[in-house]
């Protein structure tokens, strides 16, 4: 409690109106158990991506029942997927580049080196020997450093990290990346180097 109202939008109630008219009770049935259990007995703030599956059968009564509002929901749907292209697909959206600033990583590790991490994305360092101690900052938050490596997150990761290591890494390590230093939205600092 309260109630998500957010979930409820104009495409929302067009599609049940139709379904009502259409006499779509199968649908209108499925369509109306999800939002009961969105709007009322879920706890996680709204997003788009807990609509997603409802997509489809929203679109469905439009796409169903006259020529000429089919093509109109069409034209609308290609678009919104033509404006919103540079958010979904080129990287415009403010998110950590991870394909672009774990080269850094890849191309200055030596043998030995450890990663501390905050959720590594390790699928991007596929190239780094196998035998390479990855330690993860969320089970280990007191990162008692030592030897020499690197220290990586995203940049809305920097939650995880307590307030202490993270004076502690920006104040006595050396920076590769984040702050200023390009645009990838990942903190990278070396140490022991």
């Amino acid at each position: 409690w309260p109630p998500h109202w957010q979930y409820l939008n104009w495409w929302l109630a067009a599609a049940l109106v139709l379904l009502v008219l259409k006499r779509q009770k199968y649908l209108l049935t499925i369509i109306l158990t999800y939002l009961l259990v969105l709007v009322f007995f879920t706890r996680p703030a709204p997003a788009a991506a807990y609509t997603l599956a409802l997509g489809p059968l929203i679109l469905w009564p439009f796409l169903n029942w006259r020529r000429w509002l089919r093509l109109t929901v069409a034209l609308i749907v290609l678009i919104q997927f033509a404006i919103g292209i540079n958010y979904l697909y080129f990287g415009r959206d403010g998110r950590a580049q991870i394909n672009r600033a774990y080269p850094v990583l890849t191309n200055k590790f030596q043998s030995g080196d450890k990663i501390y991490a905050v959720q590594l994305r390790d699928y991007y360092l596929q190239d780094l020997p196998p035998e390479t101690e990855v330690i993860d900052l969320q089970e280990n938050p007191q990162g008692n450093f030592s030897g020499s490596g690197f220290v990586v997150w995203e940049k809305e990761k920097a939650v995880h990290l307590q307030p202490s290591v993270l004076a502690e890494i920006q104040a006595s390590f050396h920076q590769l990346g984040g702050q200023g230093l390009d645009g990838w939205g990942v903190e990278i600092y070396s140490f022991g180097k």
